[in-house]
Order: C-alpha cells, then structure tokens, then sequence
C-alpha cells in the first residue's frame, strides 16, 4: 500500500519470505510482518522478518500476532537491529 504522501506500507501474513514479498517490501517505510513462531517450516518468525527488512531496505518492521515465547526472546532473537519493534494491540503506528 502506498499513501497519498509517497510512504510504503507492505503487510505480509504467517509464511515464509518468497521472492515476491521481498520484491513488494523494497523501500517500504513500513513492513508489518506477522512473527509467530521460530523454526517452523511454512510459518512467519522474528528472525524471517528481520530478514525481510534488511533485503528489501525498509526502513521499519512492526512484528504483529508474536507467541509468548517469541516476545521473551525477542531481545536474543533480534540482537542489534534497529527499528524492529512490537506494537500493542489497536496501537496506532506513525511512519
């Protein structure tokens, strides 16, 4: 999705990164990837998602519908990334 405005929000649900979803995130200001689960073939996960953002050079990853464990250990999972955040429910994001 592309706003008035010129900013790029790309919104991609519980599967694993194709070449296309990278290909539709490049320079998005926003991705908001699904995250549930690490290590499960076919399924979303933290690390999937920050994948996404350093190939397709967006310039920030909301990670939504996140389990438990996932959120404890996202501090592990994520390490140094800048701009990866976890926004609560009905928050509402500003780019």
């Amino acid at each position: 999705m592309t706003a008035k405005d010129g900013e790029k929000v790309t919104y991609t649900g519980d599967g694993e990164n194709t070449e296309g979803v990278v290909n539709l995130a490049v320079n998005s200001d926003l991705i908001i990837s699904e995250a549930y689960l690490e290590n499960t073939k076919g399924h979303s996960s933290v690390t999937g998602a920050i994948e996404l953002l350093h190939k397709s050079g967006a310039k920030k990853l909301a990670l939504v519908h996140v389990s438990r464990k996932a959120k404890v250990n996202f501090p592990e999972i994520s390490g140094e990334v800048k701009n990866v955040f976890m926004p609560d429910d009905l928050e509402i994001l500003n780019l």
